[in-house]
């Protein structure tokens, strides 16, 4: 018994550890390195209608949900929405019962706004003037907790504007 404290002690001094390799505590692995945000469509182009729903992989896509540590982004510029020729010229549009298209987008770490799409159509080519003008807002970037730019998914209702083009 006696020697065997010796032994440790020894080792210690040494600094082995009793596998030998002089490591005594285990060291953690580095951390994974964030995966930054990839937008899948191209900026300007045509909007598709959304996925029925939306997974939320920040390890895989890098795009967040809005909630806990991470911060909303704030608005700093949007673009009113114009009525489209079609709803123009079939008078389909009656500003006092209009529905508003429903657009879900992500806001990339630098405040713009990528991979537009519909979630609720207004109809009548309104979307596509619904998508243009997402396509122009910007955004002081969402934030982590420690102050981080990441990209997010927000949904926003777009009005259309009766003012001629």
């Amino acid at each position: 018994m006696r020697h065997s404290k010796w032994i440790c002690l020894l080792l210690a001094a040494m600094g082995l550890s009793a596998a030998g390799n002089g490591v005594w505590a285990q060291e953690a692995a580095p951390a994974a390195a964030a995966v930054t945000y990839k937008p899948a469509q191209a900026a300007g182009s045509a909007a598709q209608p959304c996925a029925s729903r939306f997974e939320f992989h920040p390890e895989l896509d890098g795009v967040y949900r809005i909630g806990g540590d991470i911060k909303a982004p704030k608005v700093k510029h949007i673009v009113a929405a114009k009525l489209s020729d079609e709803a123009r010229t079939r008078g389909a549009f009656n500003p006092f019962k209009a529905e508003p298209s429903t657009v879900s987008f992500v806001v990339d770490a630098q405040g713009l706004p990528q991979d537009v799409c519909i979630m609720k159509p207004a109809g009548y080519g309104l979307d596509a003037e619904a998508a243009k003008a997402v396509w122009q807002y910007r955004f002081q970037p969402a934030t982590k907790g420690d102050g981080t730019p990441v990209a997010v998914r927000v949904s926003m209702q777009v009005t259309f504007s009766t003012q001629p083009q």
